[in-house]
């Protein structure tokens, strides 16, 4: 699968450290977040890792033989402001600020009612299971032991809510 590959890009980028994301108690690293064919990249906001994640994506293109659309590409600050221009003119995108729509949802914002866990659960179970006019098919796994890890025998679907707290503990 090509996502299997740009995983073991990633992975090798983060020993060699070539970028770095974020680690959680130092145990869980999160250099990047994807959802189908959705990727968000975390990045420390230096020229340097902008330029190493360029790389990544060089070698991802030589590998697979697909090319990434640069001018789909954001680059989103989060503290980092001071680099951000030189970061957007290496990746060759633009730049955006919150609050933004990822998955029709919005990131960042300060709606608190909105049931943002909820809806993007529900699109998940939808495309992992399979809906057709409005009627369920059969889950043939539990939800939780789709979010298990796949060495653990789940498929290594992201548990939203840690993520959400791993993220949040990130920007605050």
């Amino acid at each position: 699968m090509v996502a299997e590959i740009f995983t073991k890009l990633m992975k090798q980028a983060v020993e060699l450290n070539m970028t770095s994301g974020f680690s959680i108690n130092n145990k869980i690293s999160v250099s990047y977040l994807q959802y189908v064919d959705d990727t968000i990249v975390l990045l420390n906001g230096t020229v340097e890792e902008a330029e190493n994640l360029l790389i990544v994506l060089q070698v991802f293109e030589g590998v697979t033989g697909l090319l990434v659309n640069l001018t789909k590409i954001s680059v989103i600050s989060i503290g980092a402001n001071h680099n951000l221009q030189d970061v957007a003119e290496i990746l060759h995108c633009k730049i955006e600020d919150f609050p933004l729509k990822y998955l029709g949802l919005p990131v960042g914002a300060t709606c608190r009612n909105f049931k943002v866990e909820k809806k993007l659960i529900q699109i998940m179970r939808a495309f992992l299971w399979g809906t057709s006019a409005g009627k369920k098919k059969i889950n043939w796994i539990a939800w939780k032991r789709a979010c298990i890890p796949k060495k653990a025998g789940g498929l290594g679907i992201r548990n939203l809510k840690q993520t959400n707290r791993a993220l949040i503990a990130k920007w605050t």
